[in-house]
Parts: structure tokens; sequence; C-alpha cells
């Protein structure tokens, strides 16, 4: 009886130690899966993680570009506007050359009719004299005339 239970005994521990290593086997076969699972899941985040990390670089070289097209609008604008202070100095600047000179002009027009109307008026002036120089001369000629029949010319 002894016997039989040593052997019933040496039977049980033999299942029991087939039992363990079934159950090793199948706890290493787990974490074998457990560990293709993982490393899926680590690789699956890994390639996210690049994936959104280039995301990220393709919209900060984005912002970037975005930012240095708005600071040479920036500059542009300020370029514009000096410009056009400069061309609203040149254009005040015209616009008081062109009122001096029409006021020259109107200065000079004036002056000028003035100086036609005393010029009508000498141009009359001499035409008077003209024609009094000719009535003298008129009257000088048949003075001598007059002179010659009376015996007093040369």
């Amino acid at each position: 009886m002894e016997k039989g239970m040593t052997d019933e005994l040496l039977r049980n521990v033999s299942e029991l130690n087939e039992a363990v290593m079934h159950s090793k086997m199948a706890s290493n076969e787990g974490e074998k899966e457990i560990r293709v699972v993982l490393l899926a899941l680590a690789t699956t985040t890994v390639v996210e993680a690049e994936e959104k990390l280039e995301y990220m670089r393709k919209l900060l070289e984005v912002m970037q570009d975005l930012e240095n097209q708005l600071m040479n609008k920036f500059v542009f604008i300020d370029s514009l506007q000096l410009d056009l202070n400069q061309a609203n100095e040149l254009r005040g600047s015209f616009e008081k050359r062109a009122s001096n000179a029409i006021s020259e002009l109107n200065t000079v027009k004036s002056k000028f009719k003035m100086q036609e109307r005393k010029s009508s008026d000498q141009l009359g002036n001499i035409e008077f004299l003209e024609m009094e120089l000719n009535q003298l001369r008129l009257e000088l000629k048949n003075c001598k005339g007059r002179g010659g029949a009376l015996g007093f010319g040369h």
C-alpha cells in the first residue's frame, strides 16, 4: 500500500510537474503574445508620434513662412507709406510752385496790360504829334511858298 501510495504520489507529482510545465509554457506563450501586442502598440505609438512630429514640423514651417510673408508685407507697406509721404510732399511743393507761378504770371499779365495801354496811349500821342508835325511842315511849306513869292526865299 505504501508502495501504491508512493506510486500515486509520484504520479501526482509528475502530473503536477507536467501541469506546472504546461502552465509555464502557457505563461511564456501569453507573455510572448503580450510582448508582441505591446511591441505592436509601442510601434504604432512611435509611428503616430513621428507622424504628429512631422505634421508639427510642417505646421511650424508654414507658420514661419506666413510670418515671413507678413513681415515682408509690413516692410512693403512701410515703403509704400514712405513713398506716399514723399509724393504728398512733392505734390505740396509743386502746388506751391504752381500757385507762385500763377501769381507771378498774373502780375506779369497785369503789368503787360498796363504797358500795352501805355504803349497804345503813346502810339495815339505819336500819331497825334506826327499829324501835328505834318501840319506844321505843310504850313512851313506854305509859308516858304508864300515867302518865295514875296521874295523872301533864297
